[in-house]
C-alpha cells in the first residue's frame, strides 16, 4: 500500500501571530485557573463548613450549608472560567482562510 498524506499534511502548518499567540496562553491559563478553582472551591466550602460546624446558625440555614453553597458557586464559576478559556484557546488555534 502507498501512505497518502493525512489532512494535516495537505496544508502547511501555519505559524501563529504574536496576537493569536497571547490569546491561545491567555486560554490555557484560564482553563488551567478554572480547573482547579472548580475542584478544589466546593472541598473549600465543605472544609470551611465542617469547621464551623451545624451548631451556628445564619438565619433560618445551618453554616455548613452556606459555606457548602458557596463553594459550590464557585466552583460553577470555575467551570464557567473553564468555558470561557476553551473558547478562547480554540479561536485562537482556529486555521485562519488564506488571503
Amino acid at each position: 500500500m502507498i501512505d497518502q498524506p493525512g489532512p494535516a499534511a495537505a496544508h502547511p502548518a501555519e505559524e501563529l501571530t504574536p496576537e493569536a499567540r497571547a490569546h491561545r496562553d491567555s486560554g490555557i491559563r484560564m482553563m488551567v485557573v478554572g480547573a482547579v478553582l472548580a475542584v478544589l472551591a466546593p472541598l473549600g466550602g465543605f472544609l470551611a463548613g465542617s469547621i464551623v460546624g451545624p451548631s451556628r446558625s445564619m438565619g433560618d440555614y445551618d453554616a455548613m450549608f452556606i459555606w457548602m453553597f458557596a463553594g459550590l458557586l464557585v466552583g460553577g464559576i470555575g467551570a464557567v472560567v473553564v468555558l470561557l478559556g476553551m473558547l478562547r484557546w480554540s479561536h485562537a488555534t482556529r486555521p485562519r482562510p488564506l488571503t
